[in-house]
């Protein structure tokens, strides 16, 4: 079970590492912070016109999506049908975003599932990057997370969970909080833990390096081919309605000091001394 802060993460941090088969099949996308009422109307941020269509799809639309998209979500598909159709203002980006998650989980044969939280922009009025930031602040919220994806777990059988390794001076809250989630239903079951590089915010060192549970693990690094570079921006174009122009850059430079991160992905594994959930 891939844990995607946001719709969009999974396609900038995971895109190579799901296209290789790097990660235990089949995979689940859950996307965790999906009710949200950020928008980005930058048609430059566009690199090719074959995105989702306009801001409000057409019902007619929606429904075909499902239909093609049917037994791949965690609830009822004509549950998602109603959010999706219902033309309620708070619910039109909310129901852009899970389109968005369709249509990638499908590019990438994954299952979709979604926990229906608000994102910081929706709790706090902002996103929040400050590493300092107390998560206790949001203790409430961890404890629906985390018990929301342990249900999950045992409900699916799910094996092995990914999730994304905030680190440096930007650390978006809501990636913080699933980064933390992970690392305690790790702990707590002994379930395989996988962590990714969070981008486009940062690039950890390739050096081994230990969660906030004490435990260890090795980086692999992705190096992607110019074809996989191009797949992957066709991938985040899917995710028109929250795609910046900074992102495209921010997925292929290399972080200041290390060269051979540029256009790559880091899957970190278990070091083999960890003793959780290694290979």
């Amino acid at each position: 079970m891939l844990l995607s802060p946001h719709s969009d993460d999974a396609a900038m941090s995971a895109f190579g590492i799901l296209g290789r088969g790097l990660l235990p099949t089949p995979v689940t996308l859950l996307t965790v912070f999906t009710l949200t009422n950020y928008f980005v109307r930058y048609g430059r941020a566009r690199p090719s016109p074959r995105v989702l269509g306009n801001l409000i799809p057409r019902p007619i639309e929606v429904l075909r999506s499902i239909r093609e998209n049917a037994g791949r979500f965690g609830t009822n598909p004509w549950g998602i049908a109603r959010r999706l159709t219902d033309m309620e203002e708070p619910y039109k980006i909310t129901r852009i975003r899970l389109l968005e998650d369709m249509s990638f989980s499908k590019r990438m044969k994954m299952k979709f599932r979604y926990l229906n939280l608000p994102d910081s922009q929706a709790r706090q009025g902002r996103p929040i990057m400050d590493p300092a930031w107390r998560l206790s602040n949001e203790a409430r919220l961890l404890g629906k997370v985390q018990s929301s994806v342990e249900n999950l777990i045992l409900r699916t059988g799910v094996q092995a969970i990914a999730a994304p390794w905030p680190y440096g001076e930007r650390q978006h809250v809501d990636h913080r909080i699933v980064s933390e989630v992970a690392a305690h239903i790790a702990e707590s079951t002994g379930i395989r833990l996988y962590y990714l590089d969070d981008q486009p915010y940062s690039r950890r060192p390739l050096a081994a390096a230990a969660d906030i549970m004490g435990r260890y693990y090795t980086p692999q690094l992705i190096n992607l081919k110019e074809q996989e570079i191009k797949s992957k921006f066709r991938a985040m174009a899917l995710y028109w309605s929250q795609m910046v122009p900074e992102y495209w850059s921010a997925v292929v430079r290399p972080p200041p000091g290390f060269p051979e991160q540029g256009r790559s992905e880091t899957l970190w594994r278990p070091s083999p001394d960890s003793g959780v959930g290694s290979d």
